[in-house]
This record gives structure tokens, C-alpha cells and sequence, in this order.
């Protein structure tokens, strides 16, 4: 009799594992913008704020580098922000490891996900990395950054 109930016990385990494992408890997004100039940007992106780290080289008159201005940005989203950040990964899925698989280039841009699911941590690198459902996550963050907080330079414009 005892070896069904250890049959039973570890069988139970099977039913729950698939809920399990699709339990995601974080989930970010770090997108680099690198064009040909010396100035870059970044957006950290988690599902509670985004914060956009600038480094302009500012050239003197000969195009020398005269200074360089480090600035950061931080903007906490509000309830409807998060619903429309939660939309757009949930319907391009954004928090699929598989999807991050098949590759397309564009220059200039790099991503940087990271997913958190139950006690493990996927750490994934896209440099140069073109998905539709990234562009619409990065266009929607790059619209809430007010005009005078924008870099002088954009990879992704905002209409």
C-alpha cells in the first residue's frame, strides 16, 4: 500500500509543476542606445519604473571634447502605465525565454533582459537586437520621457 501513496505523492507534484513554472517574479529590460556620435543612453525598464541614464560629450569649438554631462532620469509608472506596460509584454510576450531565440539586426541599439522565474534568473544579451514587441515596449517608454529630459539624439523617435 505505501508504494501508491508515494506514487500518488510524487504524481501530485507533476499536476502543479506547469503553474509553477510559468510564475514569473521579475521581470526588467535594459535597452542602450549607441548611434555613431560619442553620446550615449540607456532605460533601465522593470515593471514599476524606468530610469534613463544620458552621457553627452559635449565638443569645444576645435571637436575636442570640452565636458561631459552625466544625467539620469527616473519616472514611476501609475496604475494605467502599468496596465499598458503588463499588455504589451504579456501580448508579445516578452517574458518568453524561447522568444528571444530567432534574431534580427538592426544597428545601434542593444538589449538586455532579465527574468526572473521561481528561484532562477535568465540573463539575456541581444546587442544589435530587433523585435517588434521590444520597439513598441521602447517607443511607449521614450513617449513618457518629457521633451527637456530627452537625449539631443533619439534612436527611437516619439510622434
Amino acid at each position: 500500500m505505501k508504494p501508491h501513496l508515494y506514487l500518488l505523492f510524487f504524481c501530485s507534484f507533476l499536476f502543479f509543476e506547469p503553474s509553477i513554472a510559468q510564475d514569473i517574479r521579475d521581470i526588467s529590460f535594459k535597452y542602450w542606445c549607441v548611434p555613431t556620435s560619442t553620446s550615449d543612453y540607456s532605460i533601465a525598464i522593470t515593471k514599476d519604473k524606468f530610469v534613463l541614464n544620458k552621457t553627452e560629450k559635449i565638443p569645444d569649438k576645435k571637436d575636442r571634447i570640452r565636458k561631459v554631462a552625466s544625467s539620469n532620469y527616473t519616472h514611476s509608472f501609475d496604475s494605467k502605465e502599468k496596465e499598458i506596460i503588463n499588455n504589451i509584454i504579456e501580448v508579445n510576450k516578452l517574458d518568453s525565454i524561447g522568444l528571444y531565440q530567432e534574431r534580427k539586426t538592426e544597428w545601434g541599439t542593444q538589449w538586455e533582459i532579465k527574468i526572473e522565474r521561481n528561484s532562477i534568473t535568465y540573463d539575456i544579451s541581444l546587442p544589435n537586437y530587433n523585435n517588434v514587441g521590444l520597439e513598441s515596449l521602447i517607443h511607449f517608454i521614450v513617449c513618457l520621457i518629457p521633451k527637456g529630459k530627452r537625449p539631443l539624439f533619439e534612436c527611437k523617435k516619439c510622434n
